[in-house]
């Protein structure tokens, strides 16, 4: 009785001695959230549900600065099962290669792998994936830490900020693209913070730079403004 006791209570400080960091990357995922709304980006910063890869697949689009040309070509991918308000931006994931049919499922739920194989293929580094596209995003500092299995919305938005930063293959970042197309304003840039990063390569070439960020002197970054009231489900749909 006693053992059986003492095993109830380790397994109960175990339990709650890892609440701590679980709200920690919670917090991590609704600031990302939240930044990325202030962006233009997401609406709704829920950030503990489960992502789906129509949401990646929206998501990525919209960093990419395409989802005006995504809604305005209509040819389709013949998958089944794509939500109405993802088909586009699985279409165009699907014709320009940042998904493959082998591994959407639809509605299903996003894992690792497959967002961290996005988004290289999005900044032009698909073919340096290896054997885990996830291992590789942690190797090249696209991420910050290690990923796996199902990912939260929160995760999705942490990578996807990260992202926004990182240098694209043939130069600049995705919000360079999004600056460029008047997609994001500068003052709304400029109050995260965003341009002040710089990644710096520690090794050629690129398929095997790692790189590490590092924030230039300037005034402490301010929060990113609250975004209007919204559904915490609907964190990628219009």
């Amino acid at each position: 009785m006693k053992k059986k006791l003492l095993s109830l209570v380790c397994a109960l400080a175990l339990t709650i001695s890892l609440l701590p960091a679980a709200q920690a990357l919670e917090g991590e995922g609704t600031r990302a959230a939240e930044a990325l709304a202030s962006l233009g980006l997401v609406t709704g910063t829920g950030a503990s549900y489960p992502a789906t890869q129509e949401q990646a697949a929206a998501l990525l689009v919209r960093l990419l600065g395409a989802e005006k040309a995504a809604k305005a070509d209509r040819r389709s991918c013949g998958w089944a099962g794509i939500p109405s308000w993802a088909r586009s931006a699985v279409n165009y994931c699907a014709f320009h290669d940042l998904i493959d049919w082998s591994e959407y499922r639809a509605g299903g739920a996003l894992d690792a792998e497959l967002w961290c194989a996005m988004l290289q293929r999005a900044l032009g580094c698909g073919s340096e994936l290896g054997s885990s596209a996830a291992r590789t995003a942690l190797r090249i500092g696209l991420i910050s830490r290690p990923l796996e299995g199902t990912l939260t919305r929160g995760d999705l938005f942490e990578t996807a900020l990260a992202a926004l930063t990182y240098p694209v293959r043939d130069g600049g970042t995705l919000l360079d693209g999004l600056l460029a197309k008047e997609l994001c304003t500068a003052a709304a840039v400029d109050a995260l913070g965003l341009r002040r990063e710089t990644l710096t390569a520690t090794s050629p070439p690129f398929s095997a730079l790692t790189f590490s960020r590092t924030r230039r002197p300037s005034r402490p970054m301010s929060r990113p403004p609250t975004p209007a009231p919204s559904s915490s489900r609907r964190t990628v749909l219009p």
